[in-house]
């Protein structure tokens, strides 16, 4: 009897270390789902900065390349 005892213990020590793997499975597939969900949001967030980064460089690019066209017009206006 007291063995069928024991062998009970066991049984139920390892239902429920198996209930609490299972659990920690359960939370490491969470942590991983949103550890995937903030590098992609990053990645994103990444790519907006850099094209608006692009599109300024390109603004300034062009109001640059504005000034310096109008700077040489008016030197020739004032050559003629």
């Amino acid at each position: 009897m007291k063995e069928f005892s024991k062998m009970l213990v066991i049984k139920t020590s390892l239902s429920d270390i198996a209930k609490n793997l299972e659990l920690m499975r359960l939370q490491s597939e969470k942590q991983q789902w949103m550890l995937l969900m903030m590098m992609e949001l990053n990645a994103k967030e990444r790519s907006i900065m850099i094209e608006r980064m692009t599109e300024s460089a390109a603004c300034d690019f062009a109001i640059a390349k504005g000034k310096e066209s109008e700077a040489t017009s008016s030197k020739v206006a004032e050559l003629d």
